[in-house]
């Protein structure tokens, strides 16, 4: 009969110290979900002032992506046009210029191009604009691209009177069209 109390006793002993582990255990348990939930909200709370993302989009759109004038012969004065329009959503005037750069890994085609206006509104490439607001309403500029064909340096003909390039080869140039201002009158 002793050894039963004793065996008793010792299962009531045991249970518990298992008790008491399982509260000890379920406490950090409780504890640790505790502080990652505190961390985790934190992180989401200063992740709305740390990430601040914003999407603007140019008031004006393009015609055509590309001007592509193919095979050319010294001489030729080869021309294109591109329109660009104002986007009313948004904006009711805008402030752009016309600018080049040499196309990468070609050679620069850039000094044989020039663009021109075809309204007489006192655009230039350096500074235009577009206003829904003006009498007569202006949403849209059209520009001729002029490609003045230079001849190569040796093959240059008596009566050649554009530019001369020391090479043949693949030339390129990058025209874009790039906002200086835009916004809506009165605001």
């Amino acid at each position: 009969m002793a050894m039963v109390v004793q065996l008793v006793a010792l299962l009531k002993h045991l249970n518990l110290k298992m008790y008491q582990l399982m509260n000890n255990i379920f406490k950090k348990h409780i504890i640790s979900s505790l502080i990652i939930t505190v961390v985790i909200g934190l992180g989401v709370s200063l992740q709305s002032f740390v990430v601040k993302v914003e999407a603007q989009v140019d008031p004006i759109t393009l015609s055509t992506y590309a001007l592509g004038f193919g095979m050319v012969f010294p001489g030729e004065e080869l021309e294109k046009e591109f329109v660009v329009n104002l986007v009313t959503q948004g904006a009711d005037w805008v402030e752009y210029k016309i600018v080049q750069t040499p196309k990468p890994g070609y050679l620069d085609l850039c000094p044989f191009l020039e663009k021109e206006s075809q309204e007489a509104e006192g655009d230039t490439e350096g500074f235009a604009s577009l206003d829904v607001n003006n009498d007569p309403s202006d949403v849209s500029d059209i520009w001729r691209v002029i490609l003045d064909v230079p001849a190569i340096s040796g093959f240059v003909g008596q009566d050649h009177a554009l530019g001369v390039i020391e090479e043949g080869g693949e030339y390129g140039c990058d025209i874009g069209v790039e906002t200086i201002n835009w916004g809506q009158s009165g605001g």
